[in-house]
Formats: C-alpha cells, sequence, structure tokens
C-alpha cells in the first residue's frame, strides 16, 4: 500500500513538472519538442537531469532572447575577445551598423570545411551573439557557375561592438586602423592567420591574404608587425595587397 502511494506521488511529481515544460517551451510552436521530452521522461525510471535531456536543435530555438537596453549596454568583450574581434577583422569578419540602429553588430563565415573553426570562434563569443549556434548557409557563384555552403554566426547589435566598427571602417569601407599596433598582439595575429593563410615552399613565408585593403593599409600593418610582434613583412607585388611575413631571428 505504502508503495502505491509513493508511485501515485512520483506520477503527480512528474505530471507537475511536464506541465511546466509544456508552458516553458510553447505548446504550439514546439510541441514536438515538448514530445520529446515527455517521453524521454516516462522511458527511463531515473531523474530528468540536464544530460538526460534531449538535443534542442537550431530550428527548434533560432536565437536567444532580445536583450533589453540595459542588458546590451551590460555586455562588455574580454580581452580574448577583444583580440579575436581585431584579428578577426583583419580578417574576413565584417561589421554592420543599420541606418536605424544606434549599434552594429559583426558576422563571421567560413566554408564548409572550416566549419569546426568557426564553431571554436563562435564557443569564444557566444556570450555576445543572438544565435544558438551557427548556422549553414547556401550561395551561388555566378563567375563559376558553382553552388557553395558555408557556415556563419552573428553577433548582438551592441553599443560595446561600435567602437570596433568604427576603427575599421571609414566612410563604409573597411580599412586597417591607423593605431593598429596598439592592438595587434600574437592572439589577434593567430585569428587573422586562421582565416586565409597560404605557406609558400619556394619562399618559405607565410602569405596574408589582405587584397580588401589598400596598399597604405597593408603598410601599415606591416609597419605594426615588425614593432609589436618582430615579423618582417611587406606587400608582395606579385599579388599587389597580399603580404609575406617572414620571422626574424
Amino acid at each position: 500500500m505504502r508503495l502505491s502511494c509513493l508511485n501515485k506521488i512520483n506520477l503527480l511529481i512528474k505530471i507537475f513538472i511536464i506541465l511546466a515544460l509544456f508552458v516553458s517551451f510553447s505548446l504550439y510552436s514546439n510541441f514536438f519538442t515538448c514530445f520529446d521530452i515527455f517521453h524521454a521522461f516516462f522511458a527511463c525510471p531515473v531523474a530528468l537531469s540536464e544530460s538526460n535531456l534531449p538535443q534542442i536543435s537550431n530550428t527548434t530555438i533560432k536565437k536567444r532572447k532580445r536583450l533589453t537596453k540595459a542588458e546590451q549596454e551590460a555586455i562588455k568583450p574580454s580581452q580574448e575577445q577583444i583580440d579575436i574581434l581585431v584579428g578577426a577583422f583583419l580578417g574576413d569578419a565584417y561589421s554592420r551598423k543599420y541606418a536605424k540602429s544606434k549599434n552594429s553588430h559583426v558576422r563571421f563565415d567560413q566554408s564548409t570545411i572550416h566549419k569546426e573553426y568557426l564553431y571554436y570562434l563562435f564557443s569564444l563569443l557566444k556570450d555576445l551573439c543572438g544565435m544558438a549556434q551557427p548556422r549553414e548557409t547556401s550561395w551561388f557563384n555566378k563567375s563559376t557557375k558553382t553552388s557553395h555552403n558555408s557556415y556563419y554566426f552573428v553577433t548582438y547589435s551592441l553599443p560595446c561592438l561600435n567602437k570596433f566598427h568604427d576603427l575599421f571602417y571609414v566612410n563604409g569601407k573597411k580599412v586597417v586602423p591607423i593605431n593598429i599596433a596598439d592592438y595587434l598582439n600574437p592572439r589577434a595575429l593567430a585569428i587573422l592567420l586562421q582565416d586565409d593563410p597560404h605557406w609558400s615552399k619556394r619562399e618559405k613565408t607565410v602569405i596574408i591574404s589582405t587584397n580588401a585593403f589598400t596598399l597604405q593599409d597593408c603598410t601599415r600593418l606591416c609597419d605594426a608587425l615588425l614593432s609589436e610582434l618582430n615579423l618582417i613583412a611587406k606587400p608582395n607585388i606579385t599579388h599587389k595587397l597580399k603580404m609575406v611575413a617572414k620571422l626574424m631571428l
């Protein structure tokens, strides 16, 4: 008799938790997710824990909550995140500030073969992001008439990111900041080298693709590499705005 009472109490507790889960996940839009949790709960006699929860896919939860103005202003990047942002801006990352928005956001893209690297970046910057995880996208190259898949993630539009937008953009065009030497360090360079590097066996040098920058920008970056990291670099005449860097021993 006592066992029967305990079973009833346990059942009532389970029903109460299930009802709470249905309210939390929204009955209509997330019905199948709730059904999975319901099934996992009653299929196993052990208590429901974080490790028992079924994986909720990115199609179910597409973004985190919308931040209030106070929450936006409270977010500040760590020094590690600042270094990552600097290196990424020197590489493929880009920033936008829409006309109706006072704040900037940053987008990161990588091809499918570099998916793991993009997920690594996301793991370091996820508290700045409005996405649960990176997303896959497809695009068509008209010049080569080929289709490509890639992954991307976008940060929140935040006041703290305005500084980087203003540093790296002049009249809507990406530039190398005049004071780039103040921000360049080994971690920032490591992120830049991950974006689009090339090792020349013949010259035994690392070629950093900086095609988006002017010759003046490239020269400024070369000067910063020398002064801050003791690296010799020069614009590559053959590839115009590419840079060849050699370690100064």
